[in-house]
């Protein structure tokens, strides 16, 4: 009997077992169980595991088990849906074909013109997958109902298009009554929450019923891949990599996991900036995207969506910046760190540019870094109007219009300051017009790329011209003549503001109602640059030159005159390496500009609230 179990023993040591990965597999396991579970449990009526659970817990099915920001979000969104009347004569689980609302042929059409216009937004593979219409009913009705929005061959359309809605909402009234945490119900509340404008997302929050919000269906979304834990994909793809099992299926299913996480990641991120929504993923660590790249398959689409996710996590890092002091030190520090991030941010956009040109004959990949284009010019646009709001808000640069030229020569971290957000305001404006541009280039009247567009590059498209016309009126309000494109930046503006206003398809209002928000300010910016009085009045300003000395003149203004600088370059944003410019030593009271909450809060241009007039009164 001793012998027997000696040899047990030398047999345990001989069998490596990793605890970690025996964990992580039973694990899954039990996940895929779990599953089963809930797909019976609705199938036969039984309540879900959830509810199950909740009350176990001493809590009514209907009540939060936390009371968490995302949790409150869901939960809020939930009860709105739970409002909705049943839809009895359609079966939730189903998919379309089996409802018998389109046929396999059909499913074939619409699933092709999801790919073309509108999969670009999600850059995921995935959804060309053939599983789309068994193994994801969610995912495929709300692919259908987007479809559905454009002219297609099926007979009967208007009807079709009704009851893959009743469908949808069905699918949606399930998914957040019960909680049951599915990729299928992930990646079908990312597709809604895109576009809760023209789908079924009862989800019109707060005092403003008539403003979309998909961002309480992204955080039920983002809950339920936490849930899954589809935020630890990537290391599961890493792992298989290793193991020399990248064409198993499991494989497969690993890494359409990781896209679905880092798809939620991208959006979440993108939203959150200028805090109008409250982050709901972790910041990404250089690790953390290291690990990310280390395991991403090669296509287009996750390379695209890889540099759209860096671009992001670079920008974000303007946050976690200490604000500069009035002292040398602090400001020299300061702004290297924002010239670190624009010097990455180029990087990042050259590299993808270059990506782009490799698939220059694939037309969805050119779709996908223009769209990635976009939002990297927005991101810039957002962080550098940060760090111009920390930058104005130092002591003496309010008011340094008031300022002698003696002070202003003994401040030189005033001048410093000045440098800095001379610079940062024309690379915002660079910035802002490429956005413009890449929605709406000057040789193309075909707006086919931003008429099924997602809900949120409107308010992108619409915060950039907003930004555009706040840094002329920055600078026109100590300088009449303004920039030295003012005028092709309010031309600029109301072209773009023309365009979504043609932009509507029937279903959705969206466009034209950004468009008449952009319009009226324009017209009060255009209003008040004719009212200003000009004075005749001699005044002598100080300027400092390249070298870093001083000279004077004397205009026939008491503003500033309009004296170009050159911008930095790429390889040298020039702030830390001297001044670059012509600035002013008087003249110049630079407000704070870090008003990206204003306009990129859709409220603002959708409700009835007045759009922010950030404009100077008349003088």
């Amino acid at each position: 009997m001793a012998h027997e179990s000696n040899n047990l023993s030398l047999k345990r040591k001989e069998i490596n077992i990793d605890p970690q990965e025996t964990i992580a597999r039973l694990e899954e396991r039990l996940r895929v169980t779990e599953d089963a579970l809930r797909l019976v449990l609705s199938k036969i009526g039984l309540p879900s595991l959830d509810a199950i659970a909740r009350l176990n817990d001493g809590h009514s099915p209907s009540s939060p088990i936390s009371a968490s920001p995302v949790s409150a979000a869901a939960d809020h969104s939930a009860e709105l849906l739970r409002k909705s009347p049943a839809l009895t004569n359609l079966y939730p689980l189903t998919n379309p074909i089996d409802a018998g609302i389109i046929s396999k042929e059909q499913s074939t059409e619409l699933t092709s013109i999801f790919e073309m216009r509108f999969n670009h937004c999600l850059y995921s593979p995935i959804l060309k997958s053939q599983r789309m219409t068994c193994e994801r009913p969610f995912t495929f009705t709300a692919m259908c109902a987007l479809a559905l929005r454009l002219k297609t061959t099926i007979p009967n359309q208007e009807e079709v298009k009704r009851k893959i809605h009743q469908l949808l909402q069905a699918q949606l009234n399930v998914a957040m009554s019960a909680r049951s945490a599915t990729v299928d119900a992930i990646h079908a509340l990312l597709i809604i929450s895109l576009w809760a404008s023209v789908l079924p997302s009862g989800n019109c929050v707060g005092q403003h019923p008539d403003v979309p919000d998909g961002w309480h269906l992204l955080s039920t979304a983002v809950q339920m891949a936490q849930k899954l834990r589809l935020d630890l994909a990537s290391g599961e793809v890493k792992r298989l990599l290793a193991e020399n099992k990248s064409g198993h299926p499991e494989y497969e299913v690993a890494l359409e996991k990781c896209r679905v996480w880092y798809t939620l990641v991208t959006y979440d991120t993108a939203m959150s900036l200028g805090s109008v929504k409250p982050r709901l993923t972790q910041f990404m660590t250089e690790s953390d995207l290291s690990a990310v790249l280390s395991t991403f398959a090669e296509s287009p689409s996750d390379r695209c969506l890889i540099y759209h996710l860096e671009t992001l996590s670079v920008v974000f890092r303007i946050y976690k910046v200490h604000p500069p002091l009035q002292e040398m030190a602090s400001l020299n520090s300061f702004i290297a760190a924002v010239d670190s991030i624009l010097h990455d941010v180029d990087r990042i956009a050259t590299t993808a540019e270059r990506t782009c040109e490799e698939f220059r004959d694939n037309p969805q990949a050119c779709t996908e870094f223009r769209m990635f284009s976009i939002y990297e010019h927005y991101a810039g646009c957002v962080f550098l109007s940060h760090a111009c709001g920390l930058l104005s808000a130092l002591p003496g640069v309010d008011g340094f219009n008031g300022y002698s030229f003696s002070v202003a020569q003994s401040n030189p971290a005033i001048l410093k300051t000045v440098s800095a957000l001379s610079i940062y305001i024309d690379r915002i404006c660079t910035m802002a017009e490429q956005v413009l541009l890449q929605a709406f280039p000057d040789d193309s009247h075909e707006l086919a790329f931003l008429s099924t567009a997602p809900d949120h590059l409107f308010t992108i498209i619409s915060f950039s011209a907003a930004v555009l016309m706040q840094c002329q009126v920055t600078v026109f309000k100590y300088r009449p003549e303004g920039l030295p494109k003012a005028e092709y930046y309010d031309s600029l503006i109301a072209r773009t503001s023309a365009h979504l206003a043609r932009l509507a398809i029937g279903d959705s209002s969206l466009p034209g109602r950004y468009a008449q928000g952009l319009s009226s300010m324009l017209r009060r910016w255009k209003k008040q640059k004719a009212e200003r009085p000009s004075t005749t009045n001699p005044h002598e300003e100080y300027y400092l030159n390249p070298n870093g000395t001083a000279s004077s003149h004397t205009t026939n203004s008491p503003f500033q005159q309009s004296i170009p600088y050159n911008p930095p370059t790429q390889a040298s944003h020039g702030v830390n390496q001297g001044v670059s410019a012509y600035l002013p030593l008087t003249g110049y009271e630079v407000p704070s500009i870090d008003f990206a909450a204003d306009f990129l809060d859709p409220i603002i241009w959708l409700s009835n609230v007045d759009i922010p007039n950030h404009t100077p009164p008349s003088q």
